[in-house]
Order: C-alpha cells, then structure tokens, then sequence
C-alpha cells in the first residue's frame, strides 16, 4: 500500500511538472494572438498623438515570414515607393530610383514612438529567449505571468523586455523595453478584440516614450490575410530592380 501511494504521487508530481510551460512555449503561444500564419500580409496604421490631439498618421503594408523576414511598404504619398527590408536581424531601406540599399537599424524611428522593428517584427519568439520570473496580479485584477525576454543575437530593436501576459491564456497585455545600456525606452499595452469564437486577437499596440509622458503613438493592425510570398521579394538587389506594383 505504501509503495502504490509513493509511485501515485511521483505520478502526480511528473504529470504536473510536465504540464507547466516553459517560458519558450509560452511566448510561442504569445505571438500566436498576432501573427496567425507562417507567411501574412498585414496593413499597420499608426498615429501619433500629442496629450489627445491627434498628430500625424501613416499606413504601411507589412509582408512577414519566418526566419526573422519582413518586408514593409510605405502608404504615404511623401514616402511612395519606399521600402523597407528585414532579413534575419539586418535592416535596410529601398529609396525609390536608388541604385543600391542602404543599411539602417531596427531603431530607426518610423513616426512617433513607433521604430522600424515595432512594425517589421511581428513575433517575439524568432528574436528572443523567454524565462519566467514571477507571478502577477495587476492593477486590473488580472492574474498574470511576468516574462524576462532577453535577445538571442544582433539586430534586435531591444535588449531586454519585460512582458506580463494573462495567466490562463498567455494572451499579451502589456510591456516594458529596454535599450542595451538598461535604459527603460518605452512602455506598451496591446490592444485586443475576441473573434467570432470569442478567441481574443491582437488588434494593436500603445507605445508611450518614457521621456515624452504626454506623447503616445498608436498601432493599430487592419485587414490581415495569409498571403503567399515569394522569397525573392526579401532579396534587396531584387527589391531595387522592382517597384512592385503587382504585389
């Protein structure tokens, strides 16, 4: 009788230990709620406020795939024909008529607080590891799990995030970034909607600049679709040949 009790509660203890999630498994899950396919075509609206009036706004059409690849398309008639490209944590920026592309960081401001990597990047799994640090109820009475991600190589837009997500979905509610020197850039709090399952989605993001406290932009995801992409338009000798008025 002893000996069945001890081998149920190994039983019990290997059942649950396998049960819990890796922080890993967990922000997999995480970008599940924003990007849904393994090659998408998303429209990002993002506007910049100053207090609650309205400042600027642009459009960009984001095509994003696997292995750190995305390929962003500017909507504004002062940037037409711009493009942008991101292969595996290099950065470059497509002027239209130039001969050759010219390399940029992940950082390079896009408008407002918004930068190049908050909009090319649409996971956060590709680019960072994840370990858990603790368990959290915020403000909001939501339960939470507060994760460490920490960057697995160069070319990341961050060093280090902090992100809490709800405990029993894994779903993102807010973030903190920081910079390599440890400096807190910016804060954001996801946006979301539930689908006609009553799944939740992620619809956009907030951004407020440590620095700026009145100021915040807006990102918002509109019509996203899974979209065939053919690998030569991640290409940047590819992408100054082409204006890519078909696509």
């Amino acid at each position: 009788m002893f000996n069945k009790l001890i081998i149920l509660c190994i039983t019990c203890l290997t059942t649950t230990a396998m049960a819990l999630p890796t922080g890993n498994e967990i922000l997999k899950k995480t970008d599940s709620y924003r990007k849904s396919s393994t090659s998408l075509r998303v429209e990002i609206e993002i506007k910049n406020y100053k207090g609650e009036k309205l400042d600027s706004e642009r459009r960009y059409q984001v095509y994003a795939k696997t292995n750190r690849r995305s390929l962003v398309l500017s909507q504004h008639i002062k940037e037409k024909g711009q493009k942008f490209l991101m292969v595996d944590g290099n950065f470059w920026i497509i002027m239209p008529k130039s001969k050759r592309p010219i390399r940029i960081t992940p950082r390079q401001k896009m408008l407002g607080n918004a930068a190049l990597g908050d909009i090319s990047q649409l996971t956060f799994s590709e680019d960072y590891n994840s370990r858990i640090v603790e368990e959290e109820v915020l403000i909001s009475n939501v339960p939470t799990i507060k994760l460490e991600l920490t960057a697995k190589a160069n070319g990341t837009t961050y060093d280090k995030i902090h992100l809490w997500v709800n405990k029993e979905n894994f779903f993102p509610i807010k973030a903190d970034f920081f910079l390599k020197s440890g400096k807190l850039a910016k804060n954001a709090d996801f946006l979301s909607i539930d689908d006609k399952d009553g799944n939740p989605l992620v619809t956009g993001i907030v951004l407020r600049d440590r620095i700026q406290k009145t100021q915040k932009t807006v990102m918002t995801y509109l019509n996203g679709e899974t979209k065939e992409i053919p690998d030569r338009y991640y290409n940047p000798s590819y992408l100054i040949r082409s204006n890519l008025e078909s696509f």
